[in-house]
């Protein structure tokens, strides 16, 4: 029973832990003052206080781990296997764009890195449709903020 009860859980826990850790030493990585180098930044209007980044990507790392865990123990597809590896592909990116944004302070390149996101999501999302209809439905307020944080960081790619 507690094998049975442990081999359900043992991918979402592997799973939450890896992106927990890749936004963790992103951070690390990317000096750790992001929030005053956020604050001193000319920003647009309705951009978020740097508050809300400290609340709501846990929340999405939580996601994240959640719907490729829940990908990782549908039944083996296609849509699986590339699926992950957009997952993987993306954690890259979610890892290097923290180090471009705040520790280079490359607004546009960090653009750039940001719109590859977005085509590795919608790669990634397509095949979570596919493989684990719950993980992709968990992932639409994730991708929704993606492209929010595409607009905010075109923004202050031109206000900086």
């Amino acid at each position: 029973m507690a094998n049975k009860i442990w081999k359900m859980i043992q991918p979402f826990l592997v799973a939450i832990g890896l992106t927990f850790l890749i936004g963790g030493l992103s951070y690390l990585a990317s000096g750790g003052n992001n929030q005053e180098i956020y604050e001193s930044l000319v920003l647009p209007a309705g951009a978020p206080p740097a508050q809300l980044f400290g609340i709501v990507w846990p929340l999405w790392y939580l996601l994240l781990g959640i719907a490729a865990a829940l990908v990782y123990r549908s039944e083996p597809s296609v849509a699986k296997s590339e699926g992950l590896r957009f997952y993987e592909l993306q954690l890259l990116i979610l890892f290097t764009w923290p180090i471009v944004f705040f520790r280079l302070q490359s607004y546009w390149a960090a653009f750039t890195l940001l719109l590859l996101l977005v085509f590795v999501l919608y790669m990634m999302l397509s095949r979570y449709r596919k493989a684990s209809p719950a993980a992709f439905w968990l992932l639409i307020p994730y991708a929704a903020w993606i492209l929010y944080a595409l607009w905010l960081n075109l923004r202050v790619a031109m206000l900086n």
